[in-house]
């Protein structure tokens, strides 16, 4: 798995899969739970998914192509718990939540999100939005120092290089 994938709260989940496609790769998966990965595998397409209980999380890291294939909604919204998140981390697309929810109206893309190194080595999940970002910057991180200024405003022209683009999606519950 990437280095950033440290930033998914995956430890929070009593099960998990990541899934990975790349443009020359098969695509390979690690089944994880509270003790961490298993060993990855091998899937010939995204049908081949050992049955077994629904996942309350899910990561599925693209970097085929800006859209998954559209019949890829319906089998990840049945691997996915109720109430459960999926993650769709790869390059940003700015139809895909209307792309999601027409193949799989029981998934609810939310507001996308940014994964990127903090200053401290650490990988940090945060809403993409501008708003947002000055709150971090501002608030919640102020520049105490000079090279800590410098650094938000280095950010602010050029973004940190490993940016991964990730669009949280949830499943409705089975109540709603």
């Amino acid at each position: 798995m990437p280095p950033w994938a440290a930033a998914l709260p995956l430890w929070a989940a009593t099960g998990w899969i990541w899934i990975s496609a790349g443009p020359d790769a098969p695509l390979r998966y690690w089944p994880g739970g509270p003790d961490g990965a298993l060993a990855p595998a091998q899937l010939p397409m995204l049908e081949g998914l050992p049955p077994g209980p629904a996942y309350p999380m899910i990561v599925l890291h693209y970097e085929a192509a800006p859209v998954p294939p559209a019949g890829w909604w319906a089998l990840l919204a049945a691997a996915l718990a109720p109430g459960g998140v999926l993650f769709v981390c790869g390059p940003r697309s700015s139809g895909l939540p209307t792309i999601i929810h027409a193949a799989a109206p029981d998934l609810q893309p939310a507001d996308p999100h940014l994964i990127e190194p903090g200053q401290d080595g650490y990988w940090f999940l945060r809403p993409a939005r501008p708003a947002f970002r000055r709150l971090i910057d501002r608030q919640l991180q102020p520049p105490l120092s000079v090279r800590a200024w410098l650094t938000q405003m280095r950010r602010r022209v050029r973004p940190p290089a490993g940016r991964v683009a990730c669009l949280p999606v949830w499943r409705a519950g089975a109540g709603s």
